[in-house]
């Protein structure tokens, strides 16, 4: 097994690249009040952004343009026919969008809705809002420009005689300056080192791992191949888990409740067992009617305690990180299936369910999304909440290019709260993007995509302005993002490699036939 060579030690052995990993805590939940209203949060949002928006908009068109619009404060504040830019968050009125309400209305609250492959239809309105109201937006950019609620986005155009706004143009957020990459790659470099990144593995399914999962314990601790393929091993120097570690699990229900419930998806999954008024809750138990009430209760407590895991999908991911992280450092973040709160960002997996992996100094509990260097690479990503929910609100874009988008917004999950949970911010939004990262990941995604991505850097405003840099400057230099889809391991066997010294990436495919 490769490891890192001790100092004392004479046994013939390849020694494990090493990369240094700062770890950010900026998706860290200390303490939520999850009382709160979520209006504050849409607020917070604006307040955050519309600075970095308005400053780039001036960039772009008041000290561009000959004739430069005037800036509109307040939306309402509009005239009819009169060019001008404002500043809001966007709201895409869906008559497909889940609404609770509705299912109330219809009596169906004892079902969890299934999730629709789409919200959108012919009927969909994008609307622009401030604290002072908000106004519908009409022409062709809005047709073919991704818009979903809950970005903040400046707008060019003039108010209609049917009172709304016809766009012209779009702005998004201004950025702060990207770090410059680590040195230009030597000829030490040519063969590493790289960051595995793997999603999906969904362990314990069977109650053991199957024969990918070995072979892809074998390829990255370097214990299969030749004298070559261990020599590669060895320049996989971290190993980064983006979500979906144990696969989810359903508890089966109480047979008197079916019908009128579903099946809850446990760990971080969305679904929750739900019970019609004065039923047993689901797996409660099969002598109700004939215990005490607190018996009763306590039997009801055990089994939810015990009924919200599979002891051998733990022992399975147990025994799968614990080999790892012997031969090399392991971040690992949760998904939608694995044991943590379903809402974002979600807390890091209880490294104390890992009874042998917990014990490893080279294993780390990372929340989602998770924000990290490794050797002066920036990453962020999430675990594919955030991409799904985006693709079922609009029509306009698809997977790698959607994902992208995420880099003009400035926020990594802007459909939250509205269709996606989330935690009720009130003073700050963690997931507004400051600065664009080297990395943008996206795990569990039905198949590998890839691209650089270029967009210009961060334009206006002198805040974000580095002091020797002039806007024009600033307006023509490109910021380049490698934009990584990282497919289900399940589903497709395969995991990304990313050199980190390039940014170039290539896949590793496992399979079973001969």
């Amino acid at each position: 097994m490769l490891r890192p060579q001790a100092a004392d030690s004479t046994e013939h052995s390849l020694e494990r690249r090493r990369v240094r990993v700062d770890r950010s805590g900026a998706f860290a939940l200390a303490s939520t009040d999850l009382g709160s209203q979520y209006a504050s949060l849409y607020f917070t949002r604006l307040n955050l952004l519309r600075p970095r928006v308005l400053a780039a908009a001036r960039a772009r068109w008041a000290d561009s343009l000959d004739n430069p619009p005037e800036c509109v404060q307040r939306i309402l504040n509009v005239q009819v026919g009169v060019p001008s830019y404002v500043v809001g968050t966007v709201f895409v009125d869906m008559p497909n969008k889940p609404n609770i309400l509705k299912d109330i209305a219809k009596e169906g609250w004892t079902v969890f809705p299934e999730a629709r492959e789409t919200y959108t239809s012919d009927n969909d309105t994008v609307l622009l809002e401030d604290e002072s109201g908000r106004i519908a937006l009409t022409g062709e950019i809005v047709r073919t420009t991704v818009f979903v609620t809950g970005i903040v986005i400046g707008l060019l155009g003039y108010e209609t005689e049917d009172g709304e706004f016809h766009v012209l143009d779009v702005c998004y957020p201004s950025f702060e300056p990207q770090p410059s990459m680590p040195a230009a790659p030597t000829q030490a470099d040519e063969h590493g080192p790289w960051v595995a990144l793997v999603s999906g593995l969904n362990l314990g399914s069977q109650g053991h791992m199957d024969m990918r999962h070995e072979l892809l314990l074998d390829f990255l601790t370097g214990e299969s191949g030749t004298a070559k393929d261990q020599r590669a091993a060895s320049q996989i120097a971290h190993v980064l888990v983006c979500g979906n570690l144990m696969a989810p699990m359903q508890k089966p229900l109480d047979p008197r409740s079916r019908g009128r419930s579903k099946p809850a998806v446990l760990h971080g999954g969305v679904g929750r067992a739900t019970q019609a008024p004065g039923q047993t809750p689901a797996g409660a138990g099969s002598n109700s009617g004939t215990e005490p009430a607190g018996q009763a209760s306590a039997s009801a407590s055990t089994e939810a305690a015990m009924g919200g895991f599979d002891p051998l999908s733990i022992a399975t991911a147990d025994t799968f990180l614990a080999e790892l992280s012997a031969s090399i450092p392991v971040d690992v973040m949760p998904g939608p299936s694995d044991p943590t709160t379903s809402f974002l960002p979600q807390r890091p997996i209880h490294a104390s369910l890992f009874h042998q992996a917990s014990r490893a100094s080279s294993l780390h509990m990372l929340p989602n999304p998770c924000a990290l260097a490794v050797d002066g690479v920036m990453f962020l990503g999430e675990a594919g909440q955030v991409l799904d929910d985006l693709g079922r609100s609009t029509r306009v874009a698809r997977g790698l290019e959607l994902a992208s988008e995420v880099l003009k917004w400035g926020h990594l999950a802007p459909t939250a709260p509205d269709t996606l949970w989330c935690a009720p911010f009130t003073d700050t939004d963690p997931l507004v993007i400051g600065t664009r990262p080297h990395v943008l990941f996206v795990g569990n995604q039905p198949r590998f995509e890839t691209a650089l991505v270029e967009l210009p850097a961060a334009g206006g405003g002198h805040a974000l302005s580095q002091p020797d840099e002039s806007q024009q400057a600033r307006a023509g230099r490109k910021e380049a993002t490698r934009v990584v889809l990282v497919p289900s391991f399940a589903a497709t066997g395969t995991i990304v490699m990313l050199h980190l010294r390039t940014l170039q990436t290539k896949t590793v495919e496992f399979g079973t036939a001969l």
